[in-house]
């Protein structure tokens, strides 16, 4: 235990200060800490609003003696620490290499303690105070996709049906390059470019300022795949600094009144690489080299003073009160245009750190927000203990005043003009030109490079703010802001009772109410009907659902309305809920059986303790939930989205153009199309009604809104052997239910049921025909829905399906079923009217599309936890202390993701009970083993004579831990869509993912000098620059056992991961070595290892990018092109070395 718990972002060279921060928002020292204790399940009944771990802190205090101490640690890249697999710590001799970064970090500080007045009012003041600060002018590896030379002339490579790449030129003109010729590209007979321009001349201009790449093995989701875009690997320097400062004052009024109190501040800077800048476009940079524009301050402080009074004997009364201020900034350059005359950033390759372009202006990573928290806390225990029973009961009472402010809606819109550029639903896939022999499977790739190539504007997107009653609207760029105020309160009961001396029952009830956050000035939205009322999310779907069974459609007119509008006037975005009742109760027997009974013998003589337990715990409702979400709905910000994006300066909508029709940067304008919008917004403001804007992705709360709970079992035997040998073996459980769980509101009712079949039906009928290439069979969903024989849009076919077939044969292939049903509903001869909140105007509707994608967030979500332990500590035997614990556990849920998260939505909205996603959860880990130990030698440990200082005062402490592999998904393509959820410019499904097609034989070890014979990982090919590891020695067979997931024949996706990534083990160590001046006087060296053997971990293919398990992606299926970092941050060995004085 000598390193701080906080270590921000860990500081090793080479790992990430990847736009995180510290944790926590106090940071605590570990010189400032006297004890701490962490509590992971089955909590007392005092603890409450938080299901997860309780660790409790105490702050050093002064004493009757000064004590004190001075220490520095330093990390340096230089001292031996090893280099990352992937810069020169090569497997392969083929790898190129990059030197391994050099920098520095220094931590310091000093404490001291002791008697600070004489005696007064009945006792001593002591006091005690530390400062420690941190320099780190960090430097590490750093890299982003960029084009390569061929791309940058307009010719793209796509796999053809024989496994090998295809050039294509979209340029109207022969490009030669490399002494190669490229030909024009047909599709069809024409130029694949309908208005035979090539090109972008944007497009090129901004590929121009973008270093070529020197990393073929970098990939990254869609967007750079390793072929017509690569890695471009160099240093980023992401310097980091902070200060931090305790001081505590603790009193003795006498025997019966104590009084402490405490002060922290913290003052933390750094940079991170949210946004860098390759090209040298933005002030300060240069080409080629990458300059962060993302800093991340912090500036938190913690006051605390509390009274401990004994009242009696038998009764203390604890009161505390705290004070903490939450101050965190992010900042960024934020989105500018390129350059100067566009109306926008231009986005290459869609919302990405990894767009194609010199700067990253991907809303995810370059908004700008800021907190700025004011929390009140008052608290007060009593305890009593009366015979055999010790009772304590309290209460607490928090304020929390929050004030945020942002740029963005959360979900990929911000308020930087914003022009993307890739395949998107403003096109229909089947409305792209291909050329001959395009397989199915690469269509996604095909029209995300066409639409980069030519400059076509797929989502040009803008956030506004509005302001005052009337929602006026401020200029571009303005930000929005709430301050929000959220009371809680907090009672409990509990008594300790010693039945027998063998028997211990602990019973409690606690009762929490965490109020829904009251924003002063009104400033949050909710979704309501046009009668004004809350939509909550699970009635609607239910009720869309219902009558689609029956054949009829349900899709009502929405608008969006501040709280103090909706119905009477809400005081709140959703319901107080009050029925937070929190049981516990639990036994602990010591036996005594005896040492002559066969019992006795197994459990021993009282050497034997058997607990059990429950509670039910509640969970709490975080920040972002409570104070961003509700600002995010349309009319105090209004995110608004150009959809199918026109020549004519027209949103068409989703599928509303062709390639021939679509919006292109520079060839038709710098300034893209964006809908209009009003000076004021009425309330409620329905979008696509009347001429109105459209509404873009956004965020809102949904009125049932609740914490989760969680019902906790545990039961445990410990058996001590001896005094320094104890054996520990257990089960802890967990149900929780009303998780958090983000549903998009427009998903495809695929239930809709005509002629006694259902719409999933026909479709997999209709997809397993169409992609096995038999006779197109009439089904009857598509026969009525379509108008049948005689209809506009069946009359040149066979039949309705059949026209499907034809017009729809992409979207079929490739399972976008949304894309589908969009399509459906603008042909002639659409039979259902508008069933989407997407849905176009239909037959003179005064309502077009009001929205595309709207997330709710909701507590529908469940979750369990089962896990069965096995823990042997030995405490000094021999000098030597260790702990070791295996657990065996297994974690399943609907999706669980942090309440941070956004724009990540389950597959199937419609099924309340898996959501299509229910399976393992992404920290689903069956099997995991730690060995901590600490060997301090018995001999010479009072340090006396020559021989003592040098051979006493050694401590060696390594620590081993090894798991199984996490989860890991097999993609296709989108990775959403095959239910019919929404797939927007910045939406998902998180869970979404392939099919079982055959027993899976593949393993999950990694596999050397891989060498593919065939397209199926070939990426990895040494011969290609590519790793040769993979995490399958036959990656084509293993590719063979999966399928697209489809709508009518498959109904779950099996959560985080049907297959397992790398198992993983790591040994760290500490030595140190204690030197004793006097009794009062010394110092401590202290060594620390982190991955001493310097072992190398390969990161799972998918973690590293979801192209690398993708089946649409197949040239790097299984291929390894990373190296794993581990919790601590690091990824090959570093040192850190520290020496500290005390007296």
């Amino acid at each position: 235990g000598t390193n701080t718990t906080y270590t921000p972002g860990n500081g090793y060279s080479g790992t990430a200060s990847t736009g995180g921060t510290p944790t926590g928002v106090i940071p605590t020292p570990i010189e400032s800490i006297e004890e701490f204790k962490v509590g992971t399940s089955n909590q007392t009944a005092d603890f409450n609003g938080a299901a997860g771990s309780q660790v409790q802190m105490v702050t050093k205090r002064g004493t009757n003696q000064y004590h004190g101490a001075l220490y520095e640690f330093y990390f340096g890249s230089n001292v031996g620490a090893a280099n990352l697999w992937k810069n020169n710590h090569t497997l392969l001799s083929n790898l190129e290499a990059t030197p391994l970064p050099s920098t520095h970090r220094n931590r310091f500080g000093a404490g001291i303690g002791g008697p600070l007045t004489p005696r007064f009012w009945g006792g001593k003041t002591y006091f005690f105070f530390n400062y420690e600060g941190m320099r780190f002018p960090n430097t590490i590896s750093f890299e982003r996709g960029t084009p390569t030379a061929l791309m940058r002339l307009g010719v793209v490579q796509v796999l053809n049906s024989s496994g090998t790449y295809t050039a294509y030129n979209l340029h109207p003109t022969p490009v030669t390059y490399n002494g190669t010729t490229y030909q024009p590209a047909m599709c069809a007979g024409q130029l694949c470019d309908p208005r035979g321009l090539g090109l972008n001349p944007v497009v090129q201009k901004i590929w121009s300022t973008m270093p070529l790449p020197n990393d073929p093995q970098y990939t990254a989701g869609t967007v750079v795949d390793g072929v017509n875009a690569q890695g471009y690997l160099s240093n980023l320097a992401l310097p980091q600094s902070s200060n931090f400062a305790v001081v505590r004052i603790d009193h003795d009024f006498g025997d019966k009144w104590k009084f402490m109190s405490s002060y922290r501040y913290y003052s933390f800077t750094q940079l991170v690489n949210s946004q860098t800048d390759m090209g040298g476009v933005l002030p300060g940079a240069k080409q080629g080299q990458y300059t962060s524009y993302a800093s991340r301050p912090q500036k938190p402080d913690y006051f605390v003073a509390g009274l401990t009074t004994t009242v009696t004997p038998t009764t203390t009364n604890d009161l505390h009160f705290s004070y903490l201020r939450n101050f965190w900034q992010w900042g960024t350059a934020a989105g500018p245009p390129q350059f100067a005359g566009l109306g926008g950033a231009v986005e290459i390759g869609g919302e990405s750190m990894n767009a194609l372009i010199p700067y990253n202006v991907d809303s995810q990573d370059v908004r700008q927000r800021f907190w700025d928290g004011h929390d009140y806390n008052l608290n007060d225990n009593v305890s009593m203990l009366r015979a055999n029973h010790l009772f304590q009961f309290g209460g607490s009472y928090q304020r929390n005043y929050d004030f945020h402010g942002r740029n963005d809606n959360g979900v990929g819109i911000d308020t930087s003009p914003t022009y993307q550029v890739f395949g998107g639903t403003g096109i229909s896939n089947s409305a792209y030109p291909t050329p001959a022999g395009l397989p199915s499977n690469q269509l996604t790739n095909w029209t995300n490079l066409y639409t980069e190539v030519l400059g076509i504007t797929m989502y040009p997107q803008v956030m506004y703010s509005r302001t005052g009653n009337n929602l006026t609207l401020n200029p571009v760029g303005t930000p929005g802001f709430d301050q929000s105020i959220i009371p809680s309160y907090n009672f409990y009961f509990s008594d300790t009772w010693h039945i027998r001396p063998t028997l211990t029952l602990t019973y409690g009830l606690g009762y929490g109410i965490s109020m829904p956050p009251y924003e002063i000035n009104g400033k949050q939205v909710q979704l309501v009907d046009d009668a004004g009322n809350p939509i909550a999310i699970k009635n609607f779907l239910q009720t869309k659902a219902s009558m689609a069974l029956a054949g009829q459609t349900y899709n009502p007119t929405v608008g969006f309305e501040t709280v103090r509008n909706v119905e009477a006037g809400q005081k709140y975005p959703f319901r107080p809920f009050y029925a937070g009742f929190s049981p516990r109760a639990s036994a602990a027997w010591n036996p005594s059986l005896g040492s002559d009974s066969l019992l006795g013998k197994i459990f021993g003589n009282n050497s034997t303790v058997i607990r059990g337990g429950y509670a039910r715990i509640y969970g709490r409702l975080n920040g972002v939930d409570l104070v961003l979400v509700p600002l995010l709905g349309t009319g105090l910000l209004q995110a608004v989205q150009c959809t199918g994006a026109s020549i004519s300066g027209q949103c068409l909508g989703p599928a509303g153009v062709n390639p021939a029709t679509a919006f292109r940067i520079g060839v038709d304008g710098n300034n893209a199309p964006l809908p209009a919008v009003s000076q004021t917004l009425p309330q409620p403001y329905f979008p696509g009604v009347g001429g109105n804007a459209a509404a873009a992705d956004g965020s809102v709360l949904d009125p049932n809104l609740r914490p989760n709970h969680s019902d906790e079992f545990n039961f445990t035997i410990q058996r001590a052997f001896s005094n320094k040998l104890t054996v520990e073996a257990g089960y802890i459980g967990r149900k929780i239910a009303n998780e958090f769980q983000v549903i998009n509101i427009d998903a495809v009712p695929y239930m809709y049921t005509l002629g006694g079949q259902s719409f999933a039906q026909a479709y997999a009928q209709l997809y397993q025909q169409v992609n096995s290439g038999a006779a197109i069979t009439a089904q009857p969903f598509f026969e009525q829905a379509m108008g049948g024989a005689s209809s506009a849009y069946c009359a040149k076919f066979s039949s309705c399906t059949a026209a499907v077939a034809s017009n729809e044969s992409a979207n079929i292939k490739t399972t976008q079923v949304y894309n589908l049903w969009i399509d459906l509903n603008k042909a002639p001869g659409w039979t259902l009217g508008r069933t989407m909140l997407a849905s176009p105007a239909i037959n003179g509707s005064n309502v077009a599309t009001q929205l595309s994608s709207l997330d709710y967030i909701s507590s529908l979500g469940r979750a369990n936890y089962n896990a069965a332990f096995l823990a042997v500590t030995m405490k000094d035997w021999k000098g030597l202390t260790a702990r070791s614990n295996f657990t065996w556990g297994r974690a399943l849920g609907t999706g669980s993701v942090v309440q941070a998260s956004s724009s990540i939505t389950v597959p199937d909205p419609y099924n309340f009970k898996t959501f299509g996603s229910y399976g393992v959860q992404p920290f689903d880990i069956k099997f995991v083993y730690s060995l901590l130990m600490l060997y301090q030698p018995p001999f010479y440990r009072t340090q006396q004579g020559f021989l003592g200082h040098v051979l006493g005062g050694w401590s060696i402490a390594p620590l081993f831990t090894w798991r199984s592999g996490l989860p890991e998904r097999v993609n296709v393509g989108l990775d959403a869509q095959a239910f019919g959820e929404v797939y927007g410019g910045s939406n998902s499904a998180n869970y979404e993912e392939a099919a079982g097609a055959a027993p899976y034989t593949g393993g999950n070890s990694a596999n050397y000098n891989v060498v593919s014979s065939t397209t199926i990982a070939s990426a990895g090919n040494p011969a290609k620059n590519g790793s040769g590891i993979n995490q399958f020695s036959n990656p084509a067979a293993v590719y063979a056992e999966f399928r697209r997931p489809v709508l009518g024949l498959d109904t779950n996706s099996g959560g985080a991961g049907v297959i397992r990534g790398f198992g993983f083990w790591n040994l760290d160590a500490t030595i140190s070595k204690d030197f004793r001046a006097t009794e009062k006087i010394g110092a401590t060296l202290i060594i620390q290892f982190t991955n001493v053997l310097n072992h190398f971990q390969p990161q799972d293919p998918a973690a590293t990018s979801s192209s690398n398990l993708n089946l649409d992606n197949p040239a790097t299926f299984g291929v390894v092109t990373n190296q794993y970092t581990t919790p601590n941050g690091a990824q090959s060995r570093s040192v850190e070395f520290g020496l500290r004085l005390r007296f």
